[in-house]
């Protein structure tokens, strides 16, 4: 805000606007005060000034590394506004499940989030061990199992994943 006053004591109060913070008083460069609210003794004409900064919040992110990764931003301290986009990266034999926010189950189960820092924030990417399930069948449909139905199923299981399948014995 701003005004004029009259001369003698007047108290001054900051109010700080969404994203930012109160950082000190000042006259003609001069440091008044570093408290929101102080009374000032006005006995000559001059400027005032409020300073803000933009407000600074905590981000962290969690994940198990023997699983997967994030990449796009780091812990740290964020200012208000700070636009990123954190994508998640399983490590072979894994897949990404979905991501926690302030240990909230997301709904979505996209590997990129796009977010902006308005408060200390937690996130978490989750990653979970990929399953192939195959039944060993008529894989060419021609009818009948054979060995070239089995070859199909191996190929795909070794092209796929090939550090990460298990044969189960059916009936």
């Amino acid at each position: 805000g701003g005004g004029e006053l009259n001369f003698g004591y007047a108290t001054l109060k900051a109010a700080a606007k969404e994203g930012y913070v109160f950082y000190r008083w000042t006259e003609e460069g001069k440091v008044l005060s570093t408290a929101e609210s102080f009374n000032y003794l006005l006995y000559k004409p001059t400027t005032i000034m409020a300073e803000y900064v933009p407000a600074t919040y905590a981000l962290s992110i969690g994940y198990n590394e023997n699983l997967g990764n994030v990449s796009g931003a780091a812990n740290g301290t964020y200012e208000y506004g700070t636009e990123m986009t954190l994508r998640a990266v399983p490590n072979s034999g894994y897949t990404f499940a979905g991501w926690k926010i302030d240990g909230v189950e997301q709904e979505s189960t996209d590997a990129t989030l796009s977010l902006v820092i308005k408060k200390a924030t937690s996130i978490e990417a989750l990653f979970e061990k990929t399953i192939i399930n195959l039944l060993m069948g008529d894989v060419n449909s021609n009818e009948r199992v054979s060995v070239t139905d089995i070859s199909i199923t191996v190929s795909y299981i070794m092209n796929e994943n090939p550090l990460n399948f298990v044969f189960v014995k059916g009936d």
